[in-house]
């Protein structure tokens, strides 16, 4: 870090938006650095500090682009800041750990690298809505982010195409949309232009159409009656016929869409519906000078959110007391609405707060519109969606579940896509005899890769959480305490019998033996479980020279 007589410049890394035709990182970090000396032209701590922004750029896939590259940035001095999406954040925590994550991070907690901001004071960010604070929080009360902005879904259209300002969203669905852009004034335009080569916008629709379609937030209460029970067959094979029916292109064509594609595309009516994020509201609407565009919140006022937070790290080579001053001035109700009018970045200020606080009062005058929304929004919080006892990291499931679901949209089984969710909660679901030791459940095909891949496990330390006392524990998993089993699927399920092979499969008993079984259960293309098979697999690789 560069460091001139008494002034000090903080380098923060900040990833380009996802539509970058209307961004330049130079005046991005220019105009912030301006503004933030003009803040603090008079406070002895920060009069001198300077920012500057580095921008990477936005790669669909994630698991190049983000994680990796964010994972390393946190273990070396670079950066003395770094923002972040929520997804990242904590994402390797769970109360089961994963191989798998553990392999990519050669085990280091994203945590170690963090700076414990504050312990969190509702005093101090009671202008922030408060899930955007609680998702920066550990224990709900260690403070690790702050909140710097948030995003979400919208619908945008073309004033002279069709009209959706009288439509009451609450009642309506993604297949209403595409029956309504049916009816569009301009032909052959893709029905609703949707990111999908993007792994979190695949993920997203999935969650939002899911949601919209039940009426409801998925969470560990209902995540097996929505995604892997009788009826979820139709909510996979009606989400399909959706994807297939919003573009006019063939299946491949459709995931080969970026954000900006579909921007353009519509911009250059393409397209009747654009599904975009409220970021794109300032270029797309507000700063219009013709007003061609209208926006209208999703199907059922349903949208997944995305905070992004400034994070501090500990490879910094500035005083943490410094560095948290510059974060909660970075993340000030000033700052949030200096990025609003300049950028269309959306603060994470809590509406309902409007008539109590100057600043949201400010911000909800200049735009009323998307206040309005922001009041109406029913909110997904992703990572609950997800959240369960043993359920994975969901670091693990950000990285594999994106490309499950573009295998089922392809020609997968709905055994295929159903078994996947069924997993994830069932990654763990027996209890051992012994006090300390978790027995792991998994269904297996009788296939030596498989059970080749299992030996290694016998040797190899698995960390746990305790069923008895939820404490932490590193164990060596021996032979007699792996209880492998199948957990068979419900009888006389209705769904496509065609998508089913007979296989054999089998259990491992604790004495060694095997039973071979024939079921309609076990299908052709069953990850058995992607999310620890993956893990397996490492391992076998890693182990291999011991068996």
């Amino acid at each position: 870090m560069k460091c001139y007589a008494n002034e000090i410049i903080i380098h923060i890394l900040i990833e380009e938006p996802n539509i970058t035709k209307n961004f330049d990182c130079k005046n991005y970090s220019m105009l912030q650095e301006n503004y933030f000396l003009k803040l603090n032209n008079k406070d002895p701590d920060l009069q001198n500090i300077h920012l500057n922004f580095f921008c990477y750029k936005n790669n669909t896939d994630f698991r190049e682009s983000y994680n990796d590259f964010i994972t390393k940035q946190t273990k070396i001095s670079n950066y003395d800041m770094i923002i972040v999406d929520e997804r990242y954040l904590f994402s390797d925590m769970a109360f089961i750990e994963s191989t798998y994550v553990n392999s990519r991070d050669n085990k280091n907690s994203f945590l170690e690298n963090y700076i414990k901001i504050n312990i969190y004071n509702n005093d101090i960010f009671n202008y922030h809505n408060s899930d955007a604070i609680k998702k920066g929080c550990l224990n709900g009360y260690d403070l690790y982010g702050y909140p710097y902005e948030q995003d979400f879904s919208l619908i945008y259209y073309d004033n002279n195409n069709i009209n959706l300002e009288n439509k009451n969203m609450y009642n309506t669905t993604w297949e209403d949309l595409l029956l309504i852009s049916n009816h569009s004034n301009i032909k052959n335009q893709n029905p609703i232009n949707i990111a999908l080569k993007n792994d979190d916008e695949l993920l997203d629709i999935f969650i939002e159409y899911a949601c919209s379609k039940f009426d409801t937030t998925i969470d560990d209460n209902n995540f097996e009656s929505i995604l892997y029970s009788d009826k979820s067959y139709d909510l996979y094979n009606s989400f399909h016929s959706f994807i297939i029916k919003s573009s006019i292109s063939n299946l491949s064509k459709i995931f080969e869409k970026t954000n900006n594609d579909i921007y353009n595309s519509f911009i250059n009516k393409e397209a009747t519906l654009l599904k975009g994020k409220a970021s794109h509201y300032k270029y797309l609407v507000h700063d219009n000078v013709n007003k061609k565009f209208s926006v209208s919140l999703p199907p059922k006022n349903m949208s997944v959110i995305n905070t992004k937070y400034v994070i501090i790290n500990k490879n910094s080579n500035y005083s943490e007391n410094i560095l948290k001053k510059v974060a909660l001035k970075l993340t000030s109700e000033e700052m949030q609405i200096f990025r609003a009018e300049n950028f269309g970045n959306i603060p994470t200020f809590d509406i309902s707060k409007k008539e109590k606080n100057a600043f949201i009062n400010k911000y909800c005058q200049k735009n009323q519109e998307l206040c309005k929304i922001m009041i109406n929004l029913r909110k997904i919080n992703i990572k609950d969606t997800f959240k369960g006892k043993y359920s994975p990291p969901f670091k693990e499931i950000r990285l594999l579940l994106p490309q499950a679901i573009k295998n089922f949209l392809t020609g997968s089984s709905y055994n295929y896509i159903s078994n996947i969710f069924e997993n994830i909660k069932t990654l763990v679901i027996d209890n051992s005899n012994r006090r300390d030791i978790i027995n792991t459940s998994l269904k297996i095909t009788q296939s030596s890769t498989i059970v080749a891949s299992l030996i290694p496990l016998i040797l190899y330390p698995v960390e746990a959480y305790s069923s008895n006392n939820d404490s932490r524990l590193s164990q060596y998993i021996n032979a007699p305490d792996i209880s492998l089993f199948i957990k068979t699927k419900k009888k006389n399920q209705k769904f496509d019998k065609k998508s089913k092979t007979n296989q054999s499969f089998a259990t491992i008993n604790e004495d060694g033996t095997t039973e071979n079984f024939d079921d309609d259960d076990i299908f052709e293309n069953n990850p058995n479980n992607i999310f620890f098979n993956q893990s397996l697999q490492m391992i076998s690789d890693q182990e291999n020279s011991t068996i």
